[in-house]
């Protein structure tokens, strides 16, 4: 298990918060079949697959409890845990600021050491 620095940890998350600037108010996170037939994003929800209150496969629904962007869920997809996207559009000022690269030899945690 390779250790972490809470230092080194912050220095990535904020660096991560500035490089892929979105909304924070809603996370996209990544899911794919069993079979990997499908595969997207979707808002992560408070709600989901709460039987009354989900109305998974509909694209909208009335009880959407979006989870807004946190550390943890950074930590979590620098370290390899889950996949988050990112909604470039924002809400309060209408512009996008976004990069877009495709990487397929180096990974996100290799690519913010090296910043």
């Amino acid at each position: 298990m390779k250790f972490y620095s809470p230092i080194k940890t912050m220095n990535k998350i904020q660096t991560y918060r500035e490089v892929f600037k979105g909304r924070t108010d809603v996370v996209p996170k990544f899911w794919q079949t069993k079979d990997a037939q499908r595969l997207g994003y979707s808002p992560l929800c408070r709600n989901e697959w709460i039987e009354g209150l989900c109305h998974k496969p509909y694209r909208t629904c009335d009880n959407a409890d979006y989870i807004p962007l946190s550390d943890e869920l950074i930590q979590g997809h620098l370290t390899g845990r889950h996949i988050l996207g990112v909604y470039p559009l924002l809400k309060e000022i209408i512009r996008v600021t976004l990069l877009v690269l495709t990487l397929t030899t180096i990974t996100t945690i290799e690519i913010l050491s090296l910043i």
